[in-house]
């Protein structure tokens, strides 16, 4: 739909609603270790 309008730039532009996320390796162990310090920890 972009690319009919005229638009041609292919790089993401900004959106609204929640941040986006990568889940790595490094995100899961800082996690699990929040958890294990705390298992009544709420994460969002």
């Amino acid at each position: 739909q972009w690319f009919r309008e005229g638009r041609e730039e292919i790089e993401d532009e900004e959106r609204s609603g929640r941040p986006v996320t990568e889940t790595t390796l490094d995100n899961i162990e800082e996690i699990r270790s929040i958890v294990n310090d705390d298992p009544h920890v709420t994460i969002a």
